[in-house]
């Protein structure tokens, strides 16, 4: 997984977190990546993880090794951490952070296929599916995303799983209603490029979700 450092960051931290907080119910989803910045972009988080008093945070580690952020981050008690599926030892993960008490979460890039982490599913609490490459913002929405969500829809079905389906990845208005079989919803790059306040409001409404 290449290095990179994940332009939202910056964008939320500096510029728009009471927005954020304000329109998306309390809930903080941060992304974690190695890059140069990397202690930078972690004193800047911190001070907003562990400083403020958030209903709930999630924790998505893009990284090859998470083992010191689920061991630093699980003190805040997020609702989820995910890992990337591609960096090996999915059980590994899952267990460490389901012992923190956290619900775990585990990403899959476009090219890793839903066959592949069939028998990690009866052990996640939610599946990420990448709907483009991880790492860098403002990418097109890959069409081959909607037969993973379907293909997880009808696993929960058969298996009677509960694990909750996330999608990530050039979302905007013109593609949010037709996810509306995911249960989580990531919307980064088609925010922070416009008014935030409207994009929001955009995508509520495309949502039916004009009143809450």
């Amino acid at each position: 997984m290449k290095d990179y450092t994940e332009a939202l960051i910056f964008k939320i931290v500096e510029e728009n977190y009471e927005n954020f907080v304000a329109n998306f119910d309390q809930t903080f989803q941060v992304f974690f990546g190695t890059s140069k910045y990397r202690n930078f972009i972690r004193e800047l988080l911190n001070k907003v993880l562990f400083e403020c008093k958030l209903e709930k945070n999630y924790i998505h580690l893009m990284v090859e090794n998470p083992k010191e952020y689920i061991e630093d981050y699980s003190k805040i008690k997020p609702e989820y951490m995910t890992f990337h599926y591609e960096i090996g030892n999915p059980l590994e993960w899952i267990k460490l952070i389901q012992s923190k008490g956290i619900k775990a979460g585990m990403s899959i890039k476009p090219s890793t296929t839903v066959e592949e982490i069939k028998s990690y599913l009866p052990y996640l609490d939610l599946v990420l599916v990448m709907s483009v490459e991880p790492g860098l913002g403002g990418q097109v929405f890959l069409e081959s995303t909607y037969l993973k969500i379907e293909e997880l829809v009808q696993y929960k079905k058969e298996y009677n799983n509960s694990f909750q389906i996330e999608v990530d990845g050039g979302i905007n208005s013109s593609n949010i209603e037709n996810l509306k079989k995911c249960d989580i919803i990531v919307v980064g790059s088609f925010i922070t490029k416009g008014v935030f306040k409207e994009r929001v409001e955009e995508l509520k409404k495309c949502c039916n979700l004009e009143e809450t």
